[in-house]
C-alpha cells in the first residue's frame, strides 16, 4: 500500500496484515506521542540516531522532522518491511542517513528463521516460540551487534530497539560501552517477566533511568480521527541515561502520557500495573469519575437494564461492601499463607542446621542423630502437605 501521511509518501504491508499499518490508513501516523517525547530528550539539534527495529520507519523519519539531526541510521531484519523501509527512507529522508537490512544480536546465535503475528508484520523476532498463527519470515540478513554497527556507521547519541524481546542480549553484549552513559537509549518495554531481567541489567548500570507510556491512539492525529481503533491502548518504553532529566510537555501532559523514573524492579512492575492496556469503547471520552463508575458496575456484574429495578434489594453501598470485605478476606488468606510457609521454611532450616551441627560435633550418625533426622523428614513432608 502506498498513501500520503505525516511523514509524506509511505509504502507499507495492506492493512489487514499489520497493526502499524491500520494505523497509518486511519490515522496518517503511528505513535506521534512517543517521537515528540524522545525528540525533546535528544540533548540539541545535530544528534546522531540509530533506528533498530525501523519497520518502515516511522520513528525515525518523524524524529528528523521534530530535530535537525546530523544523521539517521535505520535497521531492519524483515526483507519485506525492508524493501519499504529503503523506498520510504529514500523518498521522505532530506538528512544523511543509512538503511542496513541486518539482524542485531549476539555473535553465534542462529537468528535465520523468524516469525510475526498473523496480524501484525511488524511484531516479527528472531527469537521465540513459533505459533500455528505465526507468519514465518525467512532473513539472510547480516547477524551485527551494536558495536559493529557503530564501528560501520559511527557514534550515535540515541539508540533506539524494538527488537521484540531481544533488547536484552543486545544491550549485554555492548555492556561494556552502553554503560558509560555516553549514549542514550529507548527501548520497548512490554508487560512480561523478560521487561524485569531488562530492567535488572539496566539497573545495574547505575545509570538515570525513566518509564514512559503514552497512547497507541494521538487525539490530534494526521488525519484528525478522534475514534481510538482500541481504546485506552498503551504503548510503553524504558529510557537510559538522558542528558538532562526528561519530561512531559503541556500536550503530552493533556494526552495522559506517563512518566515515571525507575530505581528498582518494583517501581517498573508497579509502572507497568498501572498502565492501561485495554477498555471498552463505552468508556472512550468519558471522565475518569464516569470510567470508575463504570468499571465498578462491571466489578460487581451489574448491567444498566436491571439497574434500580424493584426487585433489587441490594443498596449499592452494601453491594461494595460485601465486595470489599471478599477482596480484603482473601487478600488475608493469602497473606496469612505466605506468612505461615516463611515461618516453616524458617524452622526447618534451623533444624537442618542443627542437624549438622550434630553430624559434624560426632563425626557419624550417631541414634541420637538419627532419631533428629527422622524427626526433620517426617516435618518435610507435612510441610509440603
Amino acid at each position: 500500500m502506498r498513501i500520503n501521511t505525516r511523514y509524506g509518501l509511505m509504502d507499507f504491508p495492506e492493512a489487514d496484515h499489520d497493526l502499524i499499518a491500520q494505523f497509518l490508513v486511519r490515522y496518517g501516523e503511528w505513535a506521534w506521542d512517543e517521537v515528540c517525547f524522545i525528540a525533546e530528550v535528544l540533548p540539541m539539534d545535530g544528534a546522531r540516531v540509530l533506528d533498530v527495529g525501523a519497520f518502515v520507519g516511522t520513528f525515525g523519519l518523524g524524529l528528523a522532522q521534530r530535530r535537525q539531526l546530523q544523521f539517521l541510521g535505520f535497521v531492519e531484519a524483515n526483507p519485506t518491511a525492508a524493501a519499504m523501509l529503503k523506498e520510504n527512507v529514500k523518498r521522505n529522508c532530506a538528512i544523511a542517513h543509512s538503511v542496513v537490512e541486518a539482524i542485531v544480536g549476539t555473535p553465534g546465535e542462529n537468528y535465520e528463521m523468524g516469525a510475526s503475528e498473523s496480524d501484525n508484520l511488524g511484531s516479527t523476532g528472531f527469537k521465540h516460540t513459533l505459533n500455528i498463527s505465526d507468519k514465518i519470515a525467512s532473513s539472510k540478513a547480516d547477524i551485527l551487534t551494536l558495536t559493529e554497527l557503530r564501528e560501520k556507521l559511527g557514534p550515535f547519541n540515541l539508540i533506539k530497539l524494538d527488537v521484540e524481546g531481544m533488547e536484552l542480549e543486545i544491550l549485554k553484549a555492548d555492556a561494556e560501552y552502553l554503560s558509560k552513559g555516553d549514549c542514550t537509549i529507548w527501548t520497548e518495554c512490554n508487560e512480561t517477566a523478560g521487561s524485569l531481567e531488562l530492567v535488572r541489567e539496566l539497573l545495574s548500570w547505575d545509570l538515570p533511568l525513566y518509564y514512559f507510556a503514552f497512547p497507541a491512539h494521538n487525539i490530534e492525529n494526521f488525519f484528525g480521527d478522534r475514534e481510538p481503533i482500541f481504546p485506552f491502548a498503551y504503548e510503553a518504553g524504558l529510557l537510559l541515561a538522558p542528558k538532562t532529566p526528561p519530561s512531559l510537555s503541556p500536550i503530552l501532559i493533556e494526552h495522559h502520557c506517563i512518566l515515571r523514573p525507575i530505581r528498582s524492579e518494583l517501581d517498573l512492575k508497579d509502572a507497568l500495573w498501572k498502565t492501561p492496556r485495554w477498555g471498552l469503547k463505552e468508556w472512550n471520552g468519558l471522565e475518569r469519575e464516569e470510567i470508575v463508575a463504570l468499571a465498578g458496575h462491571a466489578l460487581l456484574g451489574q448491567n444498566f437494564p436491571e439497574y434500580l429495578r424493584p426487585d433489587s434489594t441490594a443498596s449499592a453501598a452494601s453491594n461494595w461492601l460485601t465486595l470489599d470485605q471478599r477482596l480484603k478476606s482473601e487478600r488475608g488468606r493469602r497473606v496469612f499463607e505466605t506468612m505461615r510457609a516463611e515461618r516453616a521454611e524458617a524452622a526447618l532450616a534451623e533444624k537442618s542446621a542443627r542437624l549438622l551441627q550434630l553430624t559434624s560435633e560426632h563425626g557419624h550418625d550417631t541414634s541420637e542423630t538419627s532419631n533428629k533426622r527422622a524427626k526433620l523428614t517426617d516435618g518435610e513432608q507435612k510441610m509440603e502437605r
